[in-house]
Order: structure tokens, then sequence, then C-alpha cells
């Protein structure tokens, strides 16, 4: 009995890592979205646009912070999401709070699209 279990565990475990390695299809419903996060002195809120399998564009409608602090990240986050078609983004150094606000903003604005954010996460 324990020989039995032992092999399905092994069978469970290797089909997990199997799907995870996995660099399957994200799939998403076009259109855009609007997700808002906590930024540094306020809420951020942005627009993202995506097709069935891509995020094409990400928009900053609103923020409050500091642009000499905080300007690369509302530049270099949204970007480097977009080319890497990635959640899993380096923050900008001096500006962790911005460009965790955005990362998140847009992960909202992702799972209004229908994203599974895991999956988004953990693609690099």
């Amino acid at each position: 009995m324990k020989r039995i279990l032992s092999k399905i565990l092994a069978a469970a475990m290797a089909l997990g890592i199997l799907g995870c390695a996995s660099t399957g299809k994200i799939r998403f419903t076009p259109g855009t979205y609007q997700g808002s996060a906590p930024g540094f002195k306020g809420p951020i809120t942005l627009k993202v646009t995506v097709d069935s399998g891509r995020i094409l564009d990400i928009q900053v409608i609103e923020q409050n912070d500091t642009p000499e602090v905080s300007g690369q990240a509302y530049q270099r986050i949204p970007q480097a999401i977009v080319a890497g078609q990635t959640l899993a983004v380096d923050t900008v150094s001096g500006a962790t709070v911005s460009s965790k606000g955005i990362i998140e903003a847009t992960a909202i604005a992702m799972r209004k699209a229908g994203a599974n954010i895991k999956a988004l996460q953990n693609r690099r």
C-alpha cells in the first residue's frame, strides 16, 4: 500500500513540475481594463490594453508621486511588463513603493481581463 501511494505521489509531483515548466500561452479577453493600487503619495490608476494573448499597452492615468523620485518607475515598469509579457519585473531603486503600485495596478487590470495572475508573475 505504501509503494502504491509513493508512486502516486511521485507521479503527481512529476506532473506538477511539468505543469510549472510549461510555457503554455496565457489568454486574455481583448479590451482595455483599468486597475488601481496604492502608490507612495496616493493611488496609482492605469489602463491596460490586451488582445487575446498579449499585453499591448499600459498607460498611467493618475498618480501623485514625485516625478523626480518616481518618474523612472512610471517609465520603466510599464515598458518592462509589455516587453516581457510578465509581471515579474524588477522594481526601480529609490521608487520601490511606486514600482510595486504599478505592478499591482497592472495585476488588478489583468485579473479583469481574465488573466492567470500567478502565471504572469512566474513568467520570466
